[in-house]
């Protein structure tokens, strides 16, 4: 009896010990999770939501969401039912696009599909959502982001909400005079509090 319990209860403390490993993992890679889905949705608005710096980030979104929506809609749901057994509500199928379209490019290496893509897209488009924080994450080259209108304050505040992509625009809020906070620290503190 004593032999069960003793068993039993080092079974319970294995259990508990994988967990705490499993939640460190998964802690210290979060940067790395995050990055490369913000990298994937920035590509995603790059590609098929013609941006436009005098508009809001939001409606090259949308349009990128309506033109995936025509080619990636039908597969989505394929694969949300045989995950789920039921087709994902709209607004969570859309969610999922970047992420197919990234998927479906031909490109073998993920860092060279960033690049290229990267490498074509408008520089204030770079700066705006901090895909030069995914760069230095994920360790794909970025061309120099030179000749960039400098973020207004509302803009900052709006791309600092990374890894989700900004809605605005990039001078919204007028010029900022403060000092750009580092972006590891950012990064740190969304990690910390998309973990919550």
């Amino acid at each position: 009896m004593i032999r069960r319990e003793l068993k039993s209860q080092l079974i319970e403390l294995e259990d508990r010990y994988a967990a705490a490993v499993q939640a460190k993992r998964d802690e210290e890679n979060a940067p790395a999770s995050w990055a490369y889905w913000h990298a994937v949705a920035v590509a995603a608005v790059a590609l098929h939501g013609e941006p436009k710096m005098e508009e809001p980030l939001s409606v090259a979104r949308s349009r990128m969401h309506e033109k995936l929506d025509k080619e990636f809609a039908a597969a989505v749901d394929a694969w949300w039912i045989r995950k789920d057994g039921e087709k994902p509500h709209p607004d969570v199928r859309a969610l999922h696009y970047p992420m197919f379209m990234f998927n479906a490019l031909r490109e073998a290496n993920d860092n060279h599909k960033f690049e290229r893509i990267f490498s074509k897209a408008p520089v204030w488009l770079l700066k705006f959502t901090g895909v030069e924080w995914d760069a230095r994450i994920l360790g794909f080259k970025l061309r120099k982001l030179v000749g960039v209108p400098a973020l207004g304050s509302e803009a900052r505040r709006d791309r600092n909400r990374w890894p989700f992509l900004p809605e605005g625009t990039i001078d919204a809020g007028g010029p900022c005079l403060e000092a750009d906070e580092p972006w590891e620290r950012i990064i740190e503190r969304r990690c910390r509090e998309l973990r919550h």
